[in-house]
């Protein structure tokens, strides 16, 4: 992992489930008693990351896994808003928060890693994943706590997605 950076984690386990019939995604489960978010809970931990946040409307739903479950501060706002809560919750504790969505089966402690290790540590940094053919996954990133006030204006302007 990046030694020189102090990161925390937040996984954002927002959004309706449209998809999936309004279910929460991160509760969908891979095998008997266990969870997506569970499975993406302890790889975020064996990559080395010790402080994680849900950032979620539905603390009912999250609160069984014994972590902090932190509500956007803009309530239907899309996932921009999802980034902007978990800065916000972050600010002044860490220099960069790694941003995960909770429905990611496939994701590993070791890929995890990669996305830390390139993060390049300073104020306006980010760091996107890529994958594959994709210019990169908008809510696979690390993003600088500093950055809060850009997302917070860029809310303000009505824009609700992570990039655009």
């Amino acid at each position: 992992m990046n030694g020189n950076v102090d990161m925390a984690a937040a996984v954002l386990a927002g959004g309706r489930g449209s998809r999936m019939g309004g279910a929460a995604k991160g509760l969908v489960e891979l095998s008997p008693g266990r969870t997506i978010i569970e499975k993406l809970l302890a790889e975020i931990a064996s990559a080395g990351i010790g402080e994680t946040i849900i950032v979620s409307g539905d603390a009912d739903a999250y609160s069984r896994f014994g972590i902090p479950v932190v509500p956007d501060i803009r309530s239907g706002a899309g996932p921009l808003a999802g980034i902007e809560a978990g800065l916000a919750h972050y600010a002044g504790a860490h220099e960069a928060t790694l941003f995960l969505p909770c429905d990611l089966p496939g994701m590993t402690s070791r890929e995890i890693r990669a996305l830390v290790d390139a993060y390049p540590s300073g104020r306006e940094a980010v760091a996107l994943a890529h994958l594959g053919a994709f210019s990169g996954e908008p809510l696979c990133v690390v993003v600088h706590n500093a950055l809060l006030e850009a997302v917070s204006a860029a809310l303000d302007a009505g824009r609700r997605r992570a990039v655009h």
